[in-house]
């Protein structure tokens, strides 16, 4: 009964956790996990509200990291508009604060 291994075209979310810092990884992968672990209750917010809840849900911290490295006096009204800020920040390699 062992699990069948991924395949090499299988989504970059197949393998586990999705987490910004590494390969290219899509916007729909990170917008999910971060929706997935924040829900809807938690927007509008600052980067500092929001990893203060991952933080408290126990997300990984290649996923906070990110989320607190945004420019702290910006607002998310959700996790796509969330991940959008941190797939654009990891691109870029902005270290705001």
């Amino acid at each position: 009964n062992d699990p069948e291994p991924t395949a090499d075209d299988d989504p970059v979310i197949a393998g586990g956790p999705v987490t910004p810092g590494g390969t290219a990884v899509p916007l729909e992968a990170v917008r999910l996990e971060l929706a997935k672990i924040l829900g809807r209750t938690s927007f509008p917010a600052g980067p500092r509200e929001l990893g203060g809840v991952l933080r408290e849900k126990y997300a990984p911290d290649s996923l906070v990291e990110p989320v607190e490295r945004l420019p702290r006096d910006a607002l998310y009204a959700s996790a796509r508009e969330l991940a959008e800020a941190v797939v654009e920040g990891e691109r870029t390699g902005r270290g705001d604060r």
